[in-house]
């Protein structure tokens, strides 16, 4: 998170696993194009949308540290799940935090644990109730 709010584009790329198959899901800049929400697929194209993200303005992960949970699947395969507040103004959000849902899914590659998917979706609000 630290590197993400230091927008030290350099190390994180460092923390993916370096594969076409690596991935991020985030908010679109072209909708018509991608939808609202789309994958980035690759280290270039993840590259691109951190870049982009980081462009955008002050950007600030705080994850609720007390919530977060690890599943291990295998021996070096691993998914991690976080509550996360977002504040970004990237693609047209108004730069107030918002509840997200981190989920990342980890990969040994020798001694060190990779992002092999980074998959962050919005919390959407409560519905009203009804009376």
């Amino acid at each position: 998170m630290e590197l993400a709010n230091r927008h030290d584009i350099n190390a994180l790329h460092e923390m993916f696993w370096q594969s076409p198959s690596a991935l991020i899901v985030a908010k679109s800049s072209s909708p018509s194009l991608e939808g609202n929400w789309a994958g980035f697929w690759g280290n270039e194209e993840i590259d691109r949308k951190l870049h982009a993200i980081a462009a955008s303005g002050p950007v600030v992960l705080q994850p609720d540290f007390s919530r977060p949970k690890v599943v291990g699947l295998t021996h070096d395969v691993a998914e991690s799940y976080a509550p996360i507040t977002i504040t970004v103004s990237y693609a047209g959000q108004d730069g107030a935090p918002k509840p997200f849902l981190m989920f990342m899914n980890w990969i040994k590659i020798g001694k060190k644990w990779k992002i092999a998917s980074e998959i962050i979706l919005p919390v959407p609000p409560t519905p009203a109730v009804k009376e």
